[in-house]
């Protein structure tokens, strides 16, 4: 990674970091998380947990991209979740936009829900390439 490219994805993490904070205290059920989505270096959009924890972050930025997010980054302060709950996983609603599993960046301090989420996020890649 070059520097420039680390610190292009310093700067993006960061502001995923601060549009997190927009929903803490807020979200319960859910978890305050941030998401930005990056195309060729500018931001298409950003998006954070909303009130009573819907829509989540990334479904956020990905209804404000629309068609745009097909080949964007995706910025996410925490792994996209892999559940079905009150809505469908975080990790398919991005592969089906078209940003790939490979270029989610993510912070996180867990380590049980990383791995079966970054299996399901594999998977929705797999599929979307295998038809």
């Amino acid at each position: 990674m070059r520097a420039t490219d680390q610190a292009a994805d310093e700067r993006f993490m960061g502001l995923a970091l601060r549009l997190a904070r927009r929903g803490w205290g807020q979200v319960w059920p859910s978890v305050a998380v941030g998401c930005v989505l990056v195309k060729d270096g500018a931001i298409i959009a950003q998006g954070w947990t909303q009130p009573s924890g819907r829509p989540h972050a990334e479904i956020h930025a990905l209804t404000q991209a629309g068609a745009a997010a097909r080949g964007a980054t995706a910025y996410v302060t925490l792994e996209p979740c892999a559940h079905h709950g009150r809505a469908g996983p975080c990790c398919d609603a991005l592969v089906d936009a078209g940003t790939p599993a490979p270029s989610l960046r993510w912070k996180t301090r867990t380590r049980a829900l990383p791995a079966r989420a970054s299996l399901a996020c594999a998977r929705a890649v797999f599929r979307s390439i295998s038809g």
